[in-house]
């Protein structure tokens, strides 16, 4: 074959691979996404908010205020409610250092996002029960695979997590359950939403304000329809047609 030849080959399958690609990343980490939200220079206002509530999935007070430290570790990045906020919590915050490991913290990894509940007795009913939340919004109906855990970071934690889903106003709980210091509770679901509809991330202490730094790593990825698949499929093989034609001239 030709040299032409070749690098037009290799240019073909090259889009096709990029055409493949954004099919499939179409993804939100909720991690990776936190620092961008907050460069942005105000409460993210895309697929994820930030904030507060006495009942996942009853509504967000959100978090409005930015710090470059909680409980004397400046490398968190955090954000938080004045008027509900006692002993750094409740909080949100994203490890931008290295790995955490002293009295307090245990092996919580550089990059990690942390949801953690608390406030005050007034604010959510009983002293650290309030919930610290990260909501995602779904932007366009459609399958979606959801992969999600929550994990103790904290010596004696003992923290209640929990995934809500919101659509039309009505909640379903899809994950509830205790986390302890180093223990996890996980959940993987492909779920169909429509537009609007939220999926509610919570953690909060079952022992009080302080015991409760509960690392979250959730992933949600659109799943592409079949029909687009079949049009990327028939767009291919005619490109390869053509290629082929071109190539035999």
């Amino acid at each position: 074959m030709p040299a032409k030849a070749s690098l037009r080959v290799i240019l073909f399958l090259a889009v096709l691979l990029l055409s493949a690609t954004t099919l499939y990343a179409t993804s939100w980490d909720a991690a990776g996404d936190y620092l961008a939200g907050w460069q942005a220079g105000q409460n993210p206002n895309g697929a994820w908010s930030y904030g507060w509530s006495t009942t996942p999935g009853s509504g967000l007070t959100l978090y409005t205020v930015n710090a470059n430290n909680v409980g004397g570790y400046p490398q968190f990045d955090s954000w938080n409610d004045p008027n509900n906020f006692i002993y750094y919590t409740p909080v949100i915050y994203l490890n931008t250092g290295g790995e955490v490991n002293d009295n307090q913290l245990h092996h919580l990894p550089a990059g990690a996002l942390v949801i953690h509940g608390g406030g005050t007795a007034a604010s959510c009913g009983v002293d650290g029960a309030c919930f610290s939340e990260t909501i995602w919004t779904a932007p366009t109906s459609g399958l979606f695979d959801l992969s999600a855990t929550f994990t103790g970071r904290q010596y004696t934690m003992n923290g209640l997590v929990e995934i809500i889903l919101t659509s039309n106003g009505n909640s379903t709980t899809l994950l509830s359950g205790t986390v302890l210091d180093q223990t996890s509770q996980s959940l993987a679901q492909e779920i169909s939403l429509s537009a609007g509809d939220t999926l509610t991330f919570a953690a909060k202490s079952n022992v009080g304000l302080a015991a409760d730094t509960t690392q979250l790593d959730a992933m949600i990825t659109a799943v592409p329809e079949p029909s687009t698949l079949a049009l990327l499929g028939s767009g291919s093989l005619a490109g390869i047609g053509v290629l082929r034609r071109k190539l035999a001239r």
